[in-house]
C-alpha cells in the first residue's frame, strides 16, 4: 500500500465516524469508534485513505454514508459516499459495525 497518508497515521489510533441517512424511510444513524493501530479496522481506514475512491452521485431514496477519519491531531478525511459503496468503504463500514457489536 502506498503511504499517501503520511508516516504517522499507521502508529496512532484513528477515530472513524459514520453517519448514515436516507433510504425510503429516511432513517439516520451515527456510529463512532476508535480503532487501534494494527487492528483490521485501522488497516481498512488506511486503505481507504490510500485509495481515495470517488463519492459517487446521489440517488433518490438512496443511502448516504458520511465517513470521517480523524487522527488525534486533525480530521484526515470527511467524504460522503452513496450506494453502491466502493469496496474500501464497504470493508471499513463492516469492520466498524462489527467492532461496535463485539464485547470489550
Amino acid at each position: 500500500m502506498s503511504m499517501v497518508h503520511g508516516p504517522i497515521l499507521p502508529t496512532v489510533p484513528l477515530t472513524v465516524k459514520v453517519r448514515r441517512s436516507g433510504g425510503f424511510a429516511g432513517l439516520r444513524t451515527s456510529t463512532s469508534v476508535e480503532v487501534a493501530p494494527g487492528s483490521p479496522a485501522h488497516e481498512a481506514a488506511l486503505a481507504l485513505l490510500a485509495a481515495r475512491p470517488p463519492g459517487g452521485p446521489s440517488h433518490p431514496d438512496g443511502l448516504r454514508h458520511e465517513v470521517t477519519i480523524a487522527s488525534p491531531a486533525r480530521t484526515v478525511m470527511r467524504r460522503t459516499f452513496t450506494d453502491p459503496l466502493p469496496e474500501e468503504v464497504a470493508t471499513l463500514l463492516a469492520l466498524v459495525v462489527s467492532s461496535r457489536s463485539s464485547p470489550s
